[in-house]
Formats: structure tokens, sequence, C-alpha cells
């Protein structure tokens, strides 16, 4: 069941709902929302969350309470233990990742234990002013370093809010050697790049709404970050 076209803040009120609905299931939430619960919200469709196999059922439960239903045309293709699934209503849609993260771009696997590594509680904020709930968020460096395996556009754009955070080197370190070493230095490469073009300047001045003196300073700490992930990448075997 694929989400449908709705106003923006009718999918932001329903995410934050859910996650007001799991609270209390251990669970990591990694993706859009997690990212926001560190710097500037934005839109997103849908939520991301890594349980362990012990807790999965416990979400299930609560996503079919809720209305949702398994998309059994989505086929999660993961190396065991890992495994993924992912639930719609047709509004917004759950991945469910179960064990760990798959990243299907770069290969990358991030067992459990990794992805809870630094967690903290948070909140999680949308653009509506009404639309925040508390939830257990991956750090910083853990999504930075799935964003930048994951590589699209959006997580270009959200490496780059997250590069302004105090970021720790020696637990980047500890991630960079789970990721593949090729995969951060093409992505980091591909992200300065991206920072000189009009297309990805528009792009993230328009969703997180940005001035251009703020726009500024996030290339500044982009760079910064992406000469340091690209230096321990190259020094990793």
């Amino acid at each position: 069941m694929r989400p449908r076209r709705v106003d923006p803040l009718a999918r932001e009120r329903r995410c934050i709902e859910l996650l007001e609905k799991i609270a209390g299931i251990r669970l990591v939430l990694i993706g859009g929302y997690a990212v926001s619960s560190y710097g500037l919200p934005r839109f997103s469709v849908d939520l991301d969350i890594v349980v362990r196999t012990t807790d999965a059922e416990s979400v299930r439960v609560v996503l079919r309470k809720e209305g949702l239903e398994r998309d059994v045309d989505v086929k999660g293709v993961a190396p065991s233990p890992v495994s993924f699934e992912r639930w719609s209503d047709g509004l917004v849609s759950v991945d469910l990742l179960i064990n760990g993260v798959f990243d299907r771009r770069s290969g990358a696997v991030f067992p459990i234990e990794i992805v809870e590594t630094g967690t903290s509680i948070r909140l999680v904020m949308g653009r509506g002013a009404s639309s925040t709930a508390s939830a257990t968020v991956a750090a910083p460096e853990t999504l930075l370093i799935l964003k930048l395996c994951a590589g699209r556009l959006v997580d270009l754009r959200d490496v780059a809010i997250l590069s302004r955070l105090n970021i720790s080197p020696e637990r980047v370190e500890q991630l960079s050697s789970v990721a593949p070493r090729d995969a951060l230095i093409r992505t980091t490469e591909r992200l300065e790049r991206a920072l000189l073009t009009r297309e990805f300047k528009d792009s993230l001045k328009g969703e997180f709404e940005m001035k251009e003196r703020r726009f500024e300073e996030y290339v500044i700490s982009t760079r910064r970050i992406c000469e340091t992930i690209r230096g321990i990448a190259s020094s990793l075997p």
C-alpha cells in the first residue's frame, strides 16, 4: 500500500502519532525524523525503526492496531539475521528494520548492537509546531555514516544538517570500519561537488527555509566533516 498524496502536515502528524504509540518498546529511530531531532525539522513520509527480533512483534501489534498493513509486495533482501518489513496505512509507511540495517546501495550491514551504541532519548519535532514526540534516536555519528552509505539527495542534505553537531572522530572511525571505504570516499567527494551546484543549494535552502548566511555556514561545516570522514576512511585497511 503506497502512501497517497496528501497534506505533508497530515503525514507528519501521523508519523509523530505512531511514535507516541510505540513509546516504551525497545527500538531505535533512524532516518529523517531522527535527523530532525538533532537539527532542523523536515518533512518525511515514513518512519525508519530498528528493532531486535525479540521486540519486533510488539511493534507489529501496535501497527496492526493502528490500521497499518504489511506490504507483501516489498521484499526485504538482507543478509541474515538482518531483515526488513514495510508497513503502511496509505498515508505513511513504517520501515521495520530487524536486527540491524542493511544498505543495499553500498552493501554495508550495521548490526543492531552498533545501531544501539550511543543512542539517546530525544524530542522528535516536525515542521508543525504541535508535532512532537519522544523517541530513542540513533547517535549522530551513526546517522551520518548511514546517510553517506545511502547517498541519495535527501541523504546528502541530512549529512549537511548533521555536520554542525559535535561529532566524535573516534565513533566515526568505529562506524567507518563497518561501512565500505570506497563508498564513504565517493559520497563525501560527491557531496562536496554538490555544494557548488544551484540544485543542491536550492534544495537545502528550500527544504529547511535557510537564509543565505546560514546556508554558507552549513557549507563550511559540511566541507569540514567530509574532509574528516574521507581522511578516516582513507586510513582504513
